[in-house]
């Protein structure tokens, strides 16, 4: 993980998210369609344990990526995907990168 000195003001992810799975985890990347353009993108698959009821799964899904990056839960938001498999979130004033999205 990286930290301290060169860390972004903000990351900004597409997720592809797969709801009630046993356990939440990163699963790697996955090239998917672009929502908009429909270009070719990597996207990170994440495996949700909540289910998708609610808001339930995007609630679980910014209360991961903020524990991840070290964040309080009010510096991720679900920028957009409310509904949707592909989310597109954003963390603000990350402490903490995860190795698995270093380049």
């Amino acid at each position: 993980m990286k930290n301290a000195g060169s860390l972004p003001e903000q990351l900004i992810l597409y997720v592809k998210v797969q709801p009630a799975a046993k356990k939440t985890e990163i699963m790697g990347f996955e090239t998917c369609a672009h929502p908009a353009s429909g270009a070719p993108t990597a996207m990170l698959k994440v495996r949700l344990a909540a289910q998708p009821v609610d808001g339930k799964a995007n609630q679980a899904l910014c209360a991961f990526f903020a524990k991840l990056c070290e964040v309080p839960l009010l510096n991720v938001s679900l920028l957009s995907g409310e509904t949707s498999k592909i989310k597109r979130i954003q963390i603000d004033r990350p402490k903490v990168i995860p190795a698995v999205l270093q380049c």
